[in-house]
């Protein structure tokens, strides 16, 4: 099956309890809502570190984000070997929300130019896949400013 990456819409502990319990009906829901954007095909952890910091500097943030020190490893997050979900704070939805969704394409070409710089050896092509993912990441970043709910990073092997 490989690794599952995602960050989800709604309220953080049903998320993240959903996570815990392997509640995958939940999960598929939120999905089907449109409260999922789904980046499994194409990073690892660490390269979503890659993504924020092309979105920030298409928008001349100067600051770097990496997406763990942007995780709650405190009080709302599950973790084991297998799965784990965290809450992302609002530094992520608040960056992913000044984009229009027109601009997911231009983010993912930057990104994707990060990603084949830092593994030059492997085959790297940008997907409308990919583009898809971060167009429904600006979508749920905004959902999440206005709706006032959480974003939550989630991972499944």
């Amino acid at each position: 099956m490989g690794l599952s990456l995602q960050f989800a819409l709604g309220k953080s502990d049903e998320i993240i309890q959903a996570v815990a319990n392997e509640d995958f009906d939940f999960i598929n829901l939120l999905d089907e809502e449109g409260n999922i954007a789904d980046f499994s095909l194409h990073l690892s952890p660490k390269d979503f570190d890659l993504l924020l910091n092309s979105a920030s500097s298409l928008l001349g943030i100067d600051q770097i984000i990496e997406l763990r020190s942007n995780l709650d490893f405190h009080t709302h997050y599950f973790d084991t070997i297998d799965r784990g979900a965290s809450l992302i704070n609002e530094t992520i939805p608040q960056l992913f929300s000044q984009f229009d969704l027109i601009d997911a394409k231009k983010v993912t070409e930057i990104w994707y130019s990060k990603l084949q710089f830092t593994y030059p050896t492997e085959d790297i092509e940008m997907s409308s896949y990919a583009i898809e993912a971060v167009k429904k990441l600006i979508l749920i970043s905004k959902r999440c400013l206005l709706e006032e709910k959480q974003l939550v990073y989630l991972w499944f092997l």
